[in-house]
Protein backbone atom coordinates (compact mmCIF):
# COMPACT_ATOMS: atom_id res chain seq x y z
CA UNK A 1 0.00 0.00 0.00
CA UNK A 2 1.31 3.46 -0.89
CA UNK A 3 1.20 6.22 1.67
CA UNK A 4 0.31 9.76 0.63
CA UNK A 5 1.83 11.43 3.67
CA UNK A 6 4.31 14.28 3.27
CA UNK A 7 6.48 12.40 0.77
CA UNK A 8 5.47 13.17 -2.83
CA UNK A 9 5.11 10.22 -5.20
CA UNK A 10 6.36 10.59 -8.77
CA UNK A 11 5.44 8.64 -11.91
CA UNK A 12 6.76 8.96 -15.45
CA UNK A 13 4.07 8.35 -18.09
CA UNK A 14 3.91 8.33 -21.88
CA UNK A 15 1.32 10.91 -22.99
CA UNK A 16 0.16 12.36 -26.29
CA UNK A 17 -0.62 16.06 -26.60
CA UNK A 18 -1.48 17.61 -29.95
CA UNK A 19 -0.55 14.38 -31.71
CA UNK A 20 2.98 14.40 -30.26
CA UNK A 21 4.20 11.70 -27.86
CA UNK A 22 5.77 13.13 -24.71
CA UNK A 23 6.85 11.94 -21.30
CA UNK A 24 4.95 13.44 -18.40
CA UNK A 25 6.19 13.59 -14.84
CA UNK A 26 3.21 13.04 -12.55
CA UNK A 27 3.89 14.28 -9.05
CA UNK A 28 1.50 14.08 -6.11
CA UNK A 29 3.20 17.10 -4.55
CA UNK A 30 2.25 19.51 -7.35
CA UNK A 31 -0.95 21.56 -7.33
CA UNK A 32 -1.44 21.70 -11.13
CA UNK A 33 -0.52 19.98 -14.36
CA UNK A 34 1.82 22.20 -16.31
CA UNK A 35 3.78 22.36 -19.56
CA UNK A 36 6.65 24.65 -20.54
CA UNK A 37 5.27 27.60 -22.49
CA UNK A 38 7.75 27.08 -25.38
CA UNK A 39 6.55 23.47 -25.78
CA UNK A 40 2.91 24.57 -25.59
CA UNK A 41 3.54 27.04 -28.41
CA UNK A 42 5.39 24.40 -30.46
CA UNK A 43 2.39 22.08 -30.07
CA UNK A 44 0.04 24.85 -31.21
CA UNK A 45 -1.71 25.14 -27.85
CA UNK A 46 -3.33 28.46 -27.01
CA UNK A 47 -2.16 29.94 -23.71
CA UNK A 48 -4.93 31.96 -22.06
CA UNK A 49 -3.21 34.56 -19.85
CA UNK A 50 -3.85 34.38 -16.10
CA UNK A 51 -2.25 37.15 -14.08
CA UNK A 52 -0.76 36.03 -10.79
CA UNK A 53 -1.01 32.29 -11.51
CA UNK A 54 1.50 30.39 -9.39
CA UNK A 55 1.71 26.65 -8.94
CA UNK A 56 3.40 24.69 -6.20
CA UNK A 57 5.81 21.99 -7.34
CA UNK A 58 6.81 18.89 -5.40
CA UNK A 59 9.66 20.49 -3.46
CA UNK A 60 7.33 23.22 -2.17
CA UNK A 61 8.60 25.97 -4.49
CA UNK A 62 6.11 28.24 -6.24
CA UNK A 63 6.54 28.73 -10.01
CA UNK A 64 4.94 31.62 -11.90
CA UNK A 65 2.95 30.58 -14.96
CA UNK A 66 1.88 32.84 -17.83
CA UNK A 67 -1.54 31.23 -18.21
CA UNK A 68 -3.54 28.09 -18.89
CA UNK A 69 -4.20 25.86 -21.92
CA UNK A 70 -7.93 25.29 -21.73
CA UNK A 71 -9.60 22.12 -23.06
CA UNK A 72 -6.31 20.44 -23.95
CA UNK A 73 -6.66 16.75 -24.76
CA UNK A 74 -4.00 14.65 -23.03
CA UNK A 75 -3.96 10.93 -23.84
CA UNK A 76 -2.20 8.82 -21.22
CA UNK A 77 -0.61 5.59 -22.40
CA UNK A 78 -2.29 4.29 -25.56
Amino acid sequence: MLSLDSTPLTLLLQVTVGGVQLRALVDTGSTHTFIHSALAQRLGLTITPRAGLNIMVANGDRVRCPGVCLATLVIIGG
